[in-house]
């Protein structure tokens, strides 16, 4: 385990090879779920009274009524049962996200004209996601031992997510998918960026959607 620890940063591409022969990928999204689950519970417990504090600019906008009705389930989001619920559903959704992304990528590798088998993009998508996965646990680190909740917008413009998406870990992350992508499928580096690019950007789109929806 410390070798192939010591591989993912000194030299990623030997990890990614021995994916064509043997994919492995169950440990990894074992690990994603779980810092994804754990990041959820810890973001919950630290922005809780930034939580309080957004909910009542919503509040004050709204009629008696609605404010009182929005006001009651504040304290029913910050329990800790609650916190744990949404801990559990983060680890869960992150599941299903990677192997929806796979998949997807599966589809931009063969539309050009690459070779790759579902558990070998798995096992590839689950490696370079240990980028963010180090990403969230030093986020996570910093606000807690600064007080400094930056990485906590409950309101997020269309800025906050593209500098979201260009976040160094990300990048991290979109790098090794282009170096897996193009060792084990066997498509040249310049296609795999371009599969990356493309989910990059379709991922920038999901995003902004969502902002637009929420605003």
């Amino acid at each position: 385990m410390f070798k192939r620890l010591k591989l993912f940063f000194v030299k990623p591409t030997k990890l990614f090879r021995d994916y064509i022969e043997k994919p492995v990928w169950g440990l990894k999204l074992f690990i994603i779920s779980l810092v994804i689950g754990l990041y959820t519970y810890g973001a919950k417990i630290l922005g809780e009274d930034l939580y309080v504090e957004v909910m009542e600019e919503k509040a004050a906008a709204m009629t008696p009524e609605q404010a009182e009705a929005l006001r009651s389930s504040i304290a029913l989001m910050n329990s800790p049962v609650m916190n744990i619920v949404s801990a559990a559903a983060g680890a869960v959704f992150a599941i299903a996200i990677v192997l929806l992304v796979a998949l997807v990528y599966m589809a931009f590798i063969r539309a050009l004209k690459g070779s790759i088998k579902y558990k070998q993009i798995l096992a590839v998508y689950t490696l370079a996601y240990m980028a963010s996965v180090i990403g969230m646990v030093v986020r996570l680190a910093y606000m807690y031992f600064s007080g400094n909740l930056v990485y906590l917008n409950l309101n997020p413009t269309f800025k906050d997510v593209l500098l979201n998406n260009l976040d160094p870990f990300i990048i991290w992350q979109s790098i090794l998918m282009v170096f897996g992508i193009s060792i084990v499928s066997g498509i040249s580096e310049k296609k795999s960026i371009i599969a990356v690019a493309g989910m990059w950007l379709a991922t920038l789109a999901i995003s902004f959607g969502s902002v637009m929806l929420a605003n």
